[in-house]
């Protein structure tokens, strides 16, 4: 053989060994997700406000609120927000901000919806806000951002895997 098709075939082996070794590792990457989504639970709790409930969101007033959960957790897969309203109900236009206190940017808008009784808002793990969660306890904020509606409760779930060796008091 010529030195020409020695490395022709020299090339097909290292493009072969590369596809091989890319193809492990994203077989590697879709087991190690399996595995944390099999161990994932979904855990909710009722948030607890400062205010009494039901609770009429105001148009730019900031409320707080906090959940505490008796699980702790070493990862996040997702961290859910559900409110449900009554009466005054997210008509279209209405809108809420929500989120850790630090930065409640997340939020939704009825911009052509019928009013609705319930709406979650849900931060998946790439947002580094769902990290707060990891240890079960947090603070929050929800601001109507237009409108008004009266907040009957809230919710936030938890998708993620439990640190099995203590539990929060």
């Amino acid at each position: 053989m010529s030195g020409k098709h020695w490395i022709f075939y020299d090339v097909q082996l290292i493009k072969k060994g590369a596809i091989m070794r890319l193809v492990l590792f994203f077989m590697l990457i879709s087991f190690t997700m399996l595995v944390t989504w099999a161990d994932a639970g979904t855990y909710t709790q009722e948030a607890s406000f400062n205010q009494r409930l039901p609770l009429l969101l105001k148009q730019g007033e900031v409320y707080q609120a906090s959940i505490s959960f008796t699980q702790r957790f070493s990862s996040i897969q997702r961290v859910c927000f559900r409110t449900y309203f009554s009466l005054d109900l997210a008509d279209p236009g209405d809108g809420i901000r929500i989120g850790p206190i630090k930065d409640f940017s997340y939020g939704w808008r009825n911009i052509s919806q019928p009013p609705f009784e319930s709406r979650p808002i849900c931060l998946s793990d790439w947002h580094t806000d769902s990290l707060v969660f990891l240890d079960g306890r947090q603070a929050f904020a929800i601001q109507s951002t237009s409108g008004s509606m009266l907040l009957e409760k809230m919710t936030v779930s938890i998708t993620g895997t439990v640190v099995e060796t203590e539990t929060v008091n």
